[in-house]
């Protein structure tokens, strides 16, 4: 009977990570292309949307078991905050955090938070 219930506990929490990954990797095409959009067009609403989806980002790391995802949505804010009003801050910056976070989310595991602050330096 346990290896009943831990069989489809463990069905539930793959099918959750899966639909988090899926999920997760939307909001982060969103972000990136917002970004682009910004940096091309200086459109105020794309800014909006990148630090919309990446809040969501941010929120739903540490819940799913990546908390790698959690901290880079978290210095992407800080750079969007510390930014002065209608810049993007850094755009290298914030095109490595992108990618590193789409990096982690392709491959479906959290390298852990230590490894990713070094990362991000």
């Amino acid at each position: 009977m346990d290896r009943d219930v831990s069989a489809i506990e463990a069905q539930i929490q793959a099918k959750l990570r899966d639909s988090f990954l899926a999920s997760a990797q939307e909001r982060l095409d969103l972000s990136i292309n917002a970004f682009e959009e910004f940096v091309a067009e200086r459109g105020e609403d794309a800014l909006d949307a990148v630090a919309r989806a990446n809040h969501d980002l941010k929120g739903m790391g540490d819940s799913f078991g990546f908390p790698s995802i959690t901290l880079i949505a978290m210095r992407i804010e800080e750079v969007l905050k510390s930014s002065p009003a209608g810049e993007p801050g850094p755009a290298q910056g914030l095109r490595e955090c992108f990618q590193l976070m789409n990096s982690i989310l392709a491959e479906g595991t959290d390298p852990g938070v230590e490894a990713t602050a070094q990362q991000l330096g």
